[in-house]
């Protein structure tokens, strides 16, 4: 089901959509551009040297980054470029994911996100496991447990939460869901309340096949295209997370499990900056 809401807090501006087209590209290698931040290029090349890995994250010859793994409970995996990206003026950003075993939609545990952040603790930056996705902060603890603050996050969420800890507690749409969310500086969540859009009109996630992605930022909009169909619109100021003067973040992925698991891997990735004209930048 596709979810066209109001905006529940001021920042987000008018109406939420989820629409409808998009691409599958290829594995990357990262390179240096000339006067600007470096830039992941596509070629067939490994991406093993490529990002910086935490938690239960793993990386094989081929390229393949492993988050999260079947029968490891409680987890969090995270995979960053190791210097920070353009990412103010817009940009691209291709991947392919598979998640197994192949299980009926709904039954994961958790998922995983594309995370755009500047938060403080840079290439260590992680969040929580379960249903906060390695991105998301835990308040039912007190204190509670850090998520990643200053960031902006595309979940894939294969399991569904009924509702979390606080007094702005959203549940989850169902357990197969694409949402953005952030709550600009502050450390990010995957409570609904700070979605910016949400879709259920995705396939199943969870059925231990390759699905292609590919997001898209550029003048205030965020898209999302996931097998060849655009599924999700935002409108979205990315300046809101807190760039700095460089307009620069680090960019990457981080995945979890809960009291379930699952196995959840990048199998490809490529990057890189576009103009304000939507070109891809090629210096």
């Amino acid at each position: 089901m596709r979810r066209i809401r109001s905006f529940r807090q001021s920042h987000r501006g008018t109406a939420r959509l989820a629409v409808a087209a998009a691409t599958a590209l290829g594995a990357l290698l990262m390179t240096a551009a000339p006067a600007r931040a470096a830039s992941y290029a596509r070629a067939d090349a490994n991406l093993n040297p490529s990002l910086v890995l935490g938690g239960t994250a793993v990386s094989s010859a081929d390229g393949t980054i492993t988050l999260t793994t079947d029968g490891q409970s409680q987890s969090v995996g995270t995979a960053w470029t190791p210097n920070k990206m353009e990412v103010l003026t817009g940009f691209l950003a291709t991947f392919a994911f598979r998640i197994s075993p192949d299980r009926p939609e709904g039954s994961g545990s958790d998922g995983f996100a594309f995370v755009v952040q500047n938060d403080p603790m840079r290439t260590a930056a992680m969040g929580q496991p379960g249903q906060d996705l390695g991105f998301g902060t835990n308040v039912c603890p007190s204190p509670a447990l850090p998520g990643i603050s200053h960031s902006v996050a595309v979940e894939f969420d294969t399991y569904q939460n009924a509702g979390f800890c606080g007094p702005k507690s959203v549940g989850d749409p169902n357990g197969n869901h694409v949402s953005v969310q952030t709550r600009n500086r502050g450390q990010n969540t995957t409570n609904d309340y700070y979605s910016l859009g949400d879709t259920t009109q995705v396939p199943n996630m969870h059925d231990g096949t390759r699905h292609d992605v590919r997001i898209s930022y550029l003048a205030g909009t965020l898209t999302v295209d996931f097998d060849g169909q655009q599924v999700l619109s935002v409108p979205m100021q990315l300046s809101n997370i807190g760039l700095g003067e460089s307009g620069r973040a680090y960019v990457g992925f981080t995945g979890a499990t809960g009291g379930g698991s699952e196995t959840a891997q990048i199998l490809h990735f490529s990057f890189e900056p576009t103009t304000s004209a939507g070109a891809l930048s090629t210096t």
